[in-house]
């Protein structure tokens, strides 16, 4: 895998001294098989370098539901999809998930959404996020990124909130650092996945 420098984090962007230390501190928690110590999800493999636009994601990655069961990658295999990391401590989270909700709701299933929280890092816990998620009324697939393993796979710092664009053959259309707001990311889909919104 190749590191693309043409990616430059897009203002405003939450990215923490504190931040990036629990982030490396919890990808050297993981064992050879990418889960953090004692727990049996997430099952993905350890980052082995930045997947890059134009490369596939790690399809063999299962994660646990926010509210009960399991989550595979392969599943979004035939569909356009994005994947949105997220967590209660980021403001500009708490300012773009509604607007993820409302642009989910009008693609009617055009488009998988997968809202991936960092569960475990900075202090962020099961019940802060499924009181977050609530909150902010979002109705699409949450799983639990325990030890921020998935978000390693698409970003080397602790930076929130990030958005990954995956075409229906499972290859990384465009990876975005900073918060969306409505419009742009119905452009987003217009411009990654010819999909126009209402």
């Amino acid at each position: 895998m190749r590191d693309n420098g043409s990616v430059t984090p897009r203002a405003p962007i939450v990215r923490t001294v504190a931040g990036a230390a629990a982030l490396l501190v919890t990808l050297t928690m993981c064992g050879s098989n990418g889960r953090p110590n004692g727990s049996g999800l997430p099952d993905c493999p350890e980052p082995k370098g930045i997947v890059s636009i134009g490369e596939r994601i790690p399809t063999d990655c299962k994660f646990e539901l926010l509210g009960g069961g399991t989550f595979s990658l392969a599943s979004l295999a035939g569909k356009p999809a994005l994947i949105n990391f997220w967590a209660a401590w980021c403001t500009f989270c708490i300012d773009e998930m509604p607007a993820f909700q409302k642009v989910y709701a009008s693609v009617k299933g055009r488009v998988a959404f997968v809202g991936a929280n960092l569960l475990g890092v900075q202090g962020e816990t099961r019940t802060v996020a499924k009181a977050f998620a609530k909150r902010t009324g979002v109705k699409y697939t949450l799983i639990y990124d325990e030890g921020a393993v998935l978000l390693g796979h698409f970003s080397a710092g602790a930076y929130l909130p990030v958005t990954v664009f995956v075409k229906a053959n499972g290859v990384v259309a465009d990876r975005k650092f900073g918060p969306f707001d409505e419009h742009n990311l119905r452009e987003a889909l217009r411009t990654h996945f010819g999909i126009r919104t209402t």
